[in-house]
């Protein structure tokens, strides 16, 4: 894929998995995600920038230093090495989008709601991809 145009909040919104890498080339990545009331992302430290936006719902971000409510229309830009971690604190799903420089995940990762059962699947899971990629590669290119 060369270039993405799409209209991501419609795309956010509509998304069930937990994790999906809509985008992803030599110096950065799109990533739509879903999270179910009381779910987190989990502790997390990324290798470049990351700029995360919430298309829907409400929930905190916690940061070493400060931990805030964050909800739709909300922006939150994190710099590089800092661990964070979105927790959706209300009753329906969170859905939010990242871009993040320098790209973590390949392009069609596809971290399925199903695959994450527990908190311990997600400790598995952080420490197999280190930073947070998912656990399905699809192979089929219309997907995105």
């Amino acid at each position: 894929m060369r270039h993405l145009r799409v209209d991501l909040e419609n795309l956010a919104e509509s998304n069930e998995n937990i994790r999906h890498v809509v985008f992803a080339r030599r110096n950065s990545h799109v990533v739509v995600m879903a999270l179910g009331p009381g779910n987190a992302t989990g502790d997390s430290a990324s290798n470049g920038d990351r700029f995360v936006y919430v298309v829907e719902g409400v929930g905190e971000i916690h940061l070493p230093f400060w931990a805030g409510k964050v909800r739709k229309y909300g922006a939150v830009c994190i710099p590089a090495g800092m661990v964070h971690n979105f927790v959706n604190t209300g009753d329906k799903e969170m859905k939010l989008f990242t871009v993040a420089s320098p790209p973590e995940c390949p392009a069609r990762t596809i971290e399925a709601a199903s695959a994450i059962a527990s908190d311990t699947v997600l400790r598995a899971h952080s420490d197999l991809w280190g930073r947070g990629c998912g656990l399905f590669e699809s192979s089929r290119q219309d997907e995105l």
